[in-house]
């Protein structure tokens, strides 16, 4: 794979835009920042548009899709809650940013909220997307189709192992057997930041659980892992062309 990769700015650069629809590899990494997130998928909707005016400013009813136009998602936290939207459920991400809006301010932006409450809340609204989007409750992360356009990762940090963060996955990987882990509950632990969430506990396999207190301690900005699962993902010889990185910013500013 070509890693020569150029990390696009979309305010005063024209050619970013050209550069994402050229039909070499595009990657899109968000950061982990619970509320603050918002931010991101302002900039990803604004984006959204102006490709969409960019490239199909005659056709009134296309929408742009976020898994339409990345070869590769990854994120934590809460920014990986939003691959998980992006790149699993395929939502747009004006739905993205609405559903997201709506999880801030019942549950993620609540100070009064304890960690349990918290985190029957967010449960309680994903099993509810989910039912909206008709997909059942137990329906894996990796449901073994080949045929996903935009494959996508969360960060998970394990306890059992806390200098080492795990990467689930929406696809299956050369350097990794594939987790049977749920949409719902990968949702959950890439969201499980302390103290604000308890830990998830995650089956496995047969007898066997991991508790999983989310990854932003370690990864909050998961770049260089996308990097990585590309490497091993696509073939050799592959181009990359741009790299897209939202962060959360700084909360005092």
């Amino acid at each position: 794979m070509d890693v020569g990769l150029r990390f696009a700015s979309f305010g005063e650069d024209k050619n970013a835009l050209f550069i994402i629809h050229s039909g070499l590899l595009c990657f899109l990494n968000i950061d982990g920042g619970k509320g603050k997130a918002i931010s991101q998928l302002e900039i990803l909707c604004d984006l959204m548009h102006r490709l969409k005016m960019t490239h199909y400013a005659n056709e009134s009813i296309k929408e742009v899709l976020p898994y339409e136009v990345f070869d590769l998602m990854g994120g934590c936290d809460t920014g990986g809650l939003i691959v998980i939207m992006l790149a699993r459920l395929q939502m747009s991400a004006e739905e993205t940013r609405t559903e997201f809006i709506k999880l801030c301010d019942e549950i993620l932006d609540v100070r009064t909220l304890t960690p349990s409450n918290r985190s029957a809340l967010l449960r309680k609204a994903l099993e509810d997307l989910l039912a909206r989007k008709d997909i059942p409750l137990d329906t894996r992360l990796n449901d073994g189709r080949e045929d996903k356009k935009c494959p996508g990762f969360v960060v998970v940090l394990p306890r059992s192992s806390l200098t080492g963060n795990v990467v689930l996955r929406t696809y299956n990987s050369r350097i990794a057997p594939s987790s049977p882990v749920t949409i719902l509950d990968a949702a959950l632990a890439t969201c499980a930041s302390q103290p604000e969430f308890l830990p998830v506990t995650i089956s496995e396999g047969s007898n066997v659980h991991e508790e999983y207190p989310s990854a932003v301690t370690g990864a909050a900005n998961p770049v260089h892992t996308v990097l990585a699962e590309a490497f091993h993902y696509f073939p050799m010889g592959s181009t990359v062309s741009t790299v897209v990185s939202f962060g959360c910013g700084y909360p005092f500013i």
